[in-house]
């Protein structure tokens, strides 16, 4: 048997399966080499042992030579996540958006994203804040599954367990839930059953403010800048402009929201106004939404302390950017 040839054979079909994240340095190519010459030497080796053999040894090296010496891992990032029963990780560089697709259920229509056993229907999903998603699932399950989001950073976020109704279209259970997820990127949402992986969607989650949001929290802030005592002394005719920098929204009833915020008394006698970041808080009284509540930075020696204080990282930095742009 020509030793080198089918080394070589060997070693393309492993790195294209079982040890396709190993990179076998020519030290390590010699050594295994050395320990299959002396194995044939003490009797000949089969076709099959033969490959046993190479693979066995290979598993040994990258299990336990140590990382750096002999061998290293392919481009795959450093991760924090433990992979969860049954589930296995993908390198981050294939994760992409699962597809809308349609489907057909009693001669109607309907569009979701993602592969049986697990698809979703919702919509765009924006950092931090809450999106509705309608969960379908094909057996079997559990009454009540998990749900657990990972990032491609390997971040981790646990979003509650859910009781599974009836069917729906041609699932055998849905159930409704709303999910917020903290930053951008390609997440991937993973439903449990009674602890073990059972399927999952890819979903993109995109930076900034979703327009729904947006077009709802603009006219109520602008109302309560107008009627609020805070602001009374912009007079009661007034040039108002709501920039909103972020919107931060874990549930349905309560948001809050950083904006900037410029303001204008149209009365020629008053010569103020206003441009400063603020945060206002918005909630859910059963009926509508309000604004409960507001916080600005504070003059002086105080503003970027309390600016700090006030509005998280990101957006300090817009706030930072846009402090510079207007000087």
């Amino acid at each position: 048997m020509d030793v080198d040839k089918s080394l070589r054979q060997l070693r393309e079909r492993a790195d294209s399966t079982l040890l396709r994240d190993v990179v076998f340095s020519v030290e390590m190519e010699q050594k295994i080499l050395s320990k299959i010459n002396k194995q044939k030497k003490q009797g000949a080796l089969s076709p099959i042992l033969y490959a046993a053999a190479f693979l066995m040894i290979g598993l040994a090296v990258w299990k336990w030579v140590p990382l750096g010496e002999e061998h290293r891992l392919s481009n795959q990032p450093e991760r924090s996540e433990t992979i969860l029963p049954g589930a296995a990780w993908n390198p981050p560089v294939l994760w992409q958006p699962s597809p809308e697709q349609t489907g057909t259920y009693d001669n109607k229509p309907f569009h979701y994203f993602g592969e049986k056993p697990v698809r979703i229907i919702t919509g765009e999903l924006y950092e931090k804040q809450t999106q509705k998603v309608m969960w379908l699932l094909n057996g079997p399950f559990a009454e009540e599954v998990e749900l657990v989001a990972i990032s491609a950073e390997g971040k981790r976020v646990n979003l509650g367990k859910w009781r599974v109704a009836d069917p729906l279209y041609d699932a055998d259970g849905h159930f409704p839930s709303g999910i917020a997820l903290p930053t951008p990127g390609i997440w991937k949402l993973q439903v449990l059953s009674n602890g073990k992986y059972i399927g999952h969607v890819f979903v993109e989650v995109k930076p900034g403010v979703a327009p729904a949001n947006r077009d709802l929290v603009e006219p109520l802030i602008m109302a309560y800048i107008k009627t609020h005592e805070a602001f009374a002394w912009l007079g009661e005719d007034q040039d108002i402009t709501i920039d909103v920098l972020g919107v931060e929204s874990p549930n349905a009833e309560t948001k809050r929201v950083y904006a900037w915020v410029k303001g204008l008394s149209k009365d020629p006698l008053r010569s103020s106004g206003i441009s400063a970041p603020a945060a206002f808080d918005i909630w859910y009284d059963g009926s509508e939404y309000k604004v409960v509540g507001h916080r600005m930075p504070e003059d002086g020696n105080r503003y970027w302390s309390s600016i700090q204080e006030i509005f998280p990282e990101n957006i300090v930095q817009m706030i930072k950017h846009r402090s510079g742009a207007e000087k």
